[in-house]
């Protein structure tokens, strides 16, 4: 399934009217998303722009593998219900994603893990719907906690230039920072800074640890035209 969307950043002092306005919209109650993160020590799968995790999403486990799409905005994504908190690499057998397991050099093993409070809508623009995911939250790593205060809009049916203008008017609404970089690649990150420095951060220090280290897009063949579609 190939999966795109685009991801805004909320700052604190503009998350209750983000809450708000998500609700008024006709919001689902949200769901917890707790997850674990896997890699080898050598980031294999994070090398080659790959996340694997397993998420409890309410009372059912689900395993999800993320590689790189056609452009920045997509991704590639696996989705098994498992029955309980355990991989299952055979389930990529046979599949686009078998090269990435068929050469490890190292067994897999939990690196970071988000919690997430996720409240979801869906909105509708000319002939295209956008699930609109609010998740609010945070991103652990040994010991170190990153805060999650985001809203992503997701393509479901439609034109991805649908995506772009609503994205666009909610982040002028209300002043939201773009954020190109996953929940992965961030807890990654913040596994790899906690290596070099043990002592635990959480909050506003987490952050701008991890902003030491500017976010750099991946080669792609996508033009600039097909990134960023006519409004």
């Amino acid at each position: 399934m190939l999966e795109r969307e685009l991801k805004l950043h909320i700052p604190q002092s503009q998350q209750a009217a983000v809450k708000k306005a998500v609700t008024l919209i006709g919001s689902q109650p949200p769901l917890r998303l707790a997850a674990q993160y896997f890699d080898t020590a050598q980031r294999c799968l994070a090398r080659q722009a790959a996340a694997l995790r397993l998420r409890l999403e309410g009372d059912q486990w689900v395993q999800t593998l993320k590689m790189r799409g056609p452009d920045e905005l997509s991704h590639v994504e696996y989705n098994h219900l498992r029955p309980e908190p355990h991989l299952d690499l055979s389930l990529y057998a046979d599949t686009d994603a078998a090269p990435l397991f068929e050469n490890l050099v190292a067994p897999l093993e939990i690196r970071y893990q988000t919690d997430v409070q996720r409240t979801l809508a869906v909105l509708k623009q000319d002939q295209s719907e956008i699930e609109v995911a609010l998740d609010l939250g945070v991103i652990k790593a040994k010991g170190a906690e990153l805060p999650l205060s985001e809203i992503e809009f997701e393509l479901k049916s439609g034109d991805m230039a649908a995506v772009f203008q609503v994205a666009a008017k909610w982040l002028k609404r209300f002043e939201l920072i773009i954020e190109l970089r996953s929940k992965s690649e961030r807890g990654d990150q913040l596994y790899q800074y906690m290596l070099a420095h043990p002592t635990p951060i959480k909050g506003a220090a987490a952050g701008l640890a991890l902003a030491q280290k500017p976010y750099r897009l991946p080669p792609s063949s996508a033009t600039p035209d097909q990134l960023v579609p006519d409004l």
